[in-house]
Formats: C-alpha cells, structure tokens, sequence
C-alpha cells in the first residue's frame, strides 16, 4: 500500500515536471487557454495525489496499530483459555454446592417438626423448673445468711492454711547440741587406740624371763597386759572426766559410757600387745595402717551411707566402728538394744584377741635360735 501511494505521488509529480518542460519548451503556450487547464487540471491532480497519499499513511498506521493489538490479543488467548476453564470449574463446584444446600435444606427440613416438638417439651419443662428455681435462691439465701461473719485475723489464718496445708517440723530425737559432743566418739576411739601403739613402743608386751618360768601361758598374757590395761583405763577415766565436767560433755547415760571406754581399752591394749607380740617392730606399723583404715571407714564423721563402697565393705569388720557406735550412743542417747550389740560384740572380741594371745605365748615358750638371737633386738 506504501508503495502504491508512493508510485502515485511521483507520477503526479512528473506529470507536473512535464508540463513545466513544455511550457520551457513552447513559451507561447502559456497563454493558451487549452494549456491553462491543463495546468490547472496538473495543480488539481497534484492536490488530490497528495490527500491520496495523507490518507493511506493514516490508513497504513491505523492497520498497524490493529496488528499490534491483533498480536496481543494472539498472546493473550492461552490465559483467557484458562481463566474460562477455572470459572468453569468454579462454576461447576458452586452447583454442586447449590445441590448440597438444598439437600441439606430438605433434611433441616425434615428436623424441623421434631425439634419444634422438643421445643414444645422445653417450655413445659421449664414451666415446671421455675418453682424449684424459687426454692433454690431461698434456700440459697439461707446458707448464706447462715456464714458466719469471720475477722479479720481468722480470715488470714484460714488463707495460711489453704496456702499452706502442710506444716513440716524437724524433730531430733539425740541431739548432740554442740558440734564436740558429734565429734566426740570419734576422738575417743582414736586416742584409746593410738595409746596401745604407744604404750608398746615404751613397755614390752611379754619378758623373756616370764616366757622362760614355769608360768601357765594365761598368766604369762596377763603379767604383761594387766599392766598396760590399768595405764590406759586411768589415762580414759580422767580424759572422760575432763570432757564431761570441763567441756560440757554431758553423756546421757554416764554408767554405760564407763562400761564402753573398759571395753575398749581391753580391746584395743589386747590388739595392741598381740601385734608387737607377734610382729615386734612391725607391728606397730600394723597398727598403724589399722588406724588409717578405721579412721575413714568407721563412719566418725560421715555416715556409714555416704562413704565410698570400698569403705563401706570393709565398715562392719573394723572394731573401731562397734566402738565409735556404742559412744555415740551413751554420749547423745540412742538405742539401747545397739547398744547392748556393740558392747556384746566388743567383749567377744576381746575375749577371742586375749585367747589369741595366750596362744602366741604358750607357742613362744618353744625356744629357737632366732627366739636366743633375735636379728632385730627390741
């Protein structure tokens, strides 16, 4: 169409060039009438060439702005598909959901009859409630009447009680009153103890003059531990009698604590001599790894429950435990039947180490070279 329009334009434009070239050509045409109009029929054919040419670019842009749109609407069509298919399916959901009220209209429908009866039932009902109603808003007016009016500091005790309603009280049937009288069994049982040790290392346990008479064995253990056993019996009395008048012992049950510091001297004098008896200087070092032991075993300072397994074992095969046990009893108070155990236990194994004993001097009497010439004198 351009081209057209552009062909017609430049014809009309030679046409024009022409008769301007006949008119160059032939000057004395120009005043020929025939000539003017064909002038003037040129002018005119220019002129409407050149709307001719203005409309068809109008033409021209007017059908390229329907191609563009054309080419948009074209692109568009894919989406347009696809929103017509979703307000399809909306459109079919929206009728299923149509079918489905009207269905549940019917069967509402249907109830309606019924829950008009129990509406009916309802209101007979209450009818017959309202009397009961009065009946409960007096009686409940009377109850309330019937409260009595607290003051003000029962009132906060009855909140304390409902805050609170449990009231916990700590109650110590043996106090020990003071951290020493606690420690005190403990202490006692290491000094009666160390004093064997020592007591050894300054006296001998046994003579070899006893050994070489004509004295029974029995004798023999006595003459070298009675001795001893009176030493340390007046050394416990008078370290008793210091913690009980001057620091404030105050044992529960005087006579008994008597009874355990004589045990426990016999013990552990008896324990004593028959290690240095039997082991010379290596016993006392026996004694002494004795004392260690006992000293975290013997559940002094910790209960028995908080030691580590290995001490726990070895707890109830150590004297020192019976020892630290019955003291604290007679000490603080306690029960009488653990304590009558301890000083049972005490005895028997004092009895069974003073026997031990007899043995190994009746056994020493049997004279050796060693026994003449011993390597380490004493």
């Amino acid at each position: 169409m351009a081209g057209t329009t552009d062909s017609l334009s430049s014809r009309a434009d030679d046409v024009t060039q022409a008769v301007k070239d006949l008119q160059n050509d032939y000057p004395e045409l120009a005043d020929s009438a025939a000539y003017k109009e064909l002038v003037n029929g040129v002018d005119a054919l220019d002129g409407h060439a050149q709307k001719i040419a203005d409309t068809t670019g109008s033409v021209n842009d007017t059908a390229q702005k329907i191609h563009d749109t054309s080419k948009k609407a074209v692109a568009q069509a894919p989406n347009l598909q696809q929103d017509v298919k979703d307000a399809k399916a909306q459109i079919n959901e929206l009728n299923s959901g149509a079918h489905a009220v009207a269905d549940g209209a019917g069967a509402l429908a249907e109830k309606l009859t019924p829950a008009r009866d129990g509406a009916t039932d309802l209101a007979d009902g209450l009818g017959d409630a309202a009397p009961g109603s009065q009946q409960l808003a007096e009686g409940t007016d009377e109850l309330v009447a019937a409260v009595p009016a607290l003051d003000p500091d029962t009132r906060e005790a009855n909140a304390q009680i409902l805050g609170d309603p449990t009231d916990v009280s700590l109650a110590v049937q043996n106090p020990a009153d003071t951290y020493g009288r606690g420690l005190a069994p403990f202490f006692f049982a290491i000094a009666l103890w160390v004093f064997g040790i020592v007591v050894f290392l300054i006296m001998r346990p046994t003579t070899g003059r006893a050994l070489a008479s004509r004295a029974h064995p029995i004798r023999i253990q006595l003459v070298g531990w009675l001795p001893v056993f009176g030493i340390g019996l007046l050394g416990a009395y008078l370290l008793f009698a210091v913690s009980w008048f001057a620091l404030g012992l105050d044992p529960v049950n005087p006579g008994g604590a008597l009874a355990v510091i004589t045990i426990t001297v016999a013990l552990f004098t008896l324990i004593a001599q028959l290690a240095r008896n039997g082991l010379g200087l290596v016993g006392s070092a026996v004694l002494l790894v004795l004392l260690m032991l006992q000293l975290v075993s013997s559940a002094g300072i910790y209960p028995v429950e908080t030691l580590p397994s290995l001490l726990r074992a070895i707890h109830p095969y150590l004297p020192m435990s019976y020892v630290v046990d019955a003291l604290r009893i007679v000490f603080t108070g306690g029960s009488a039947a653990k304590l009558t155990q301890d000083l049972v236990l005490l005895s028997g194994l004092a009895v069974a180490v003073f026997a031990g004993g007899v043995a190994l001097s009746a056994r020493k009497r049997t004279w050796s070279l060693i026994n003449v010439h011993p390597p380490l004198a004493e």
